[in-house]
């Protein structure tokens, strides 16, 4: 259970880095309660195909690809059962459900974190708050999206640096080993842009 819980932690600070991209195209097509379901559901499909891939690990691929098609299938009709859907809706349920399904697949298999360019997250953030404030569909989702921004910045980014420059420092027991300007300048950066996203809310 803990690899299981450790690979999806890493899938869940990916999300969190894109969680804002997910939002605008979930409130431009789904109507804002579906959107925000949609949204934050998304990671339980990873958390359901790492779980499969761990424990199964000895089938073929052709056995959780049979998996994921019959757990997309099993997805949508909960959609068009509880919901109303037009065909719109459910293209983006099921490229949501099978996205996530096999990414979560590919975190099952390589396991650990991948050294994802994390600092991008900050643009994307950035950007998402800027798109999502002047818009009027989407406005209803700015406070949410400031709050997941700073979330991102608070949380997720130290984590992902903090792995990243241990990985790189080769010294995984403790951050005290690395030079101070490192992890000084890690939380400059920090400061820096939790400032820059509370001038753009």
């Amino acid at each position: 259970m803990k690899k299981i819980l450790l690979r999806w932690f890493w899938s869940l600070i990916e999300y969190l880095m894109f969680v804002p991209v997910i939002l605008i195209i979930a409130g431009l097509t789904l109507p804002i309660e579906n959107a925000l379901i949609y949204t934050f559901t998304l990671p339980l499909h990873s958390l359901l195909a790492v779980m499969i891939t761990v424990l199964l690990k000895k089938f073929k691929n052709l056995v959780l690809l049979i998996l994921g098609i019959v757990y997309i299938f099993a997805v949508s009709c909960i959609w068009l059962i509880t919901s109303a859907v037009t065909p719109e809706h459910m293209l983006l349920y099921i490229l949501g459900t099978a996205f996530f399904f096999y990414w979560g697949i590919r975190r099952g298999i390589a396991g650990g974190s991948s050294m994802f360019f994390y600092t991008g997250g900050l643009v994307i953030h950035g950007l998402s708050l800027l798109i999502i404030g002047r818009s009027p569909v989407l406005n209803p989702l700015f406070n949410l999206s400031l709050v997941l921004a700073i979330f991102y910045v608070l949380f997720a980014l130290p984590v992902a640096n903090r792995h990243y420059l241990i990985t790189e420092s080769q010294q995984k027991n403790s951050l005290n080993t690395m030079p101070k300007s490192v992890i000084h300048g890690n939380w400059i950066i920090v400061s820096a842009i939790t400032i820059l996203i509370g001038i753009l809310s």
